[in-house]
């Protein structure tokens, strides 16, 4: 209707209009539309005012919803927050952590192609989010589609190249398909990009390891040992590494140094027992392995 009102007028039209009569009609048709447009758009602001007065946002209900499931998560309360998560889908079907919470839930319990789609309709929602896409790799590689999951991997590394956990992830797998050249070459920069995780060293540590390169599969582990000192698995692995490249001294002093630090840690007392017994040291061998039978009486090694 505006376009109608504001179209050019012939100017033989505005000739026989300024003969005819005063201008001052003229002036206040075109002042009395705009008028009635701003009312209207005035009184449309007012309905939408009062609808959200009347009927708060989706978001003031969801927010909670949301938080509340992903702490059941790291609770490992996976049913309640499976509850949670479906109220959430009911006040709002288009919210991405909606359905990756749901994700992890499946995930955790096995349910892997339900997970999938639920990984999957977060990522359609938000498709720049790597991290939904790390999480969908993850539970392909579960579900044995280890195609899909190196090509989730991929996306995830594309859409965040700093992404350490994406490349980490994608090294395992690699490593587990015995692709060594891409297993590095991913663990590696892994390790560049999160130096202050343990993981993807003892990773690289492994890999050089099945490589025969000791050297290197020592030196990982060790950095690993840095950042992650309390953790007997590491010294563990540690001595293992130094007693198959032959260096026995200190694999001996490493396990002995584990059973300092974890005296009741059990592989620990059982390989240094196992030592005893290599090298015809009988006594220290029963006396370590009665202590290892403490820890754990019901193990038959």
């Amino acid at each position: 209707e505006m376009k109608t009102l504001e179209r050019p007028v012939p100017k033989m039209a505005q000739v026989s209009k300024a003969s005819s009569g005063p201008k001052s009609s003229k002036a206040g048709g075109k002042s009395f539309f705009p008028l009635k447009k701003a009312a209207g758009i005035a009184a449309v602001v007012l309905v939408i005012a009062g609808v959200t007065w009347l009927y708060p946002r989706g978001g003031d209900k969801l927010e909670p919803l949301v938080k509340n499931g992903y702490e059941l998560i790291a609770e490992k309360n996976y049913a309640d927050a499976e509850i949670i998560f479906e109220k959430a889908l009911k006040v709002s079907r288009v919210e991405p952590r909606v359905y990756a919470g749901l994700g992890e839930i499946y995930f955790e319990d096995n349910r892997y192609n339900d997970a999938l789609a639920k990984f999957q309709r977060a990522i359609d929602l938000s498709p720049a989010n790597s991290e939904y896409r790390v999480k969908q790799a993850k539970t392909y590689s579960f579900n044995g589609q280890l195609k899909e999951a190196i090509e989730s991997y991929q996306q995830a590394v594309k859409i965040n190249p700093r992404s350490g956990t994406a490349f980490y992830n994608m090294g395992l797998l690699y490593l587990e398909q015995k692709n060594m050249d891409k297993a590095r070459e991913s663990l590696e920069i892994s390790v560049r990009l999160d130096s202050d995780s343990f993981e993807p060293h003892v990773a690289l540590s492994r890999l050089y390891a099945q490589g025969n390169s000791y050297d290197q599969a020592i030196a990982e582990i060790s950095e690993a040992i840095k950042l992650k000192n309390d953790k007997p698995s590491l010294h563990l692995t540690l001595g293992t590494l130094l007693l198959e490249s032959g260096q026995e001294d200190k694999a001996v002093k490493t396990f002995k140094t584990v059973v300092d630090l974890f005296p009741q840690n059990f592989s620990a007392q059982i390989r240094i027992a196992d030592w005893y017994y290599t090298k015809g040291m009988l006594e220290e061998s029963l006396e370590t392995y009665r202590v290892a039978e403490t820890l754990d009486s019901e193990n038959p090694e």
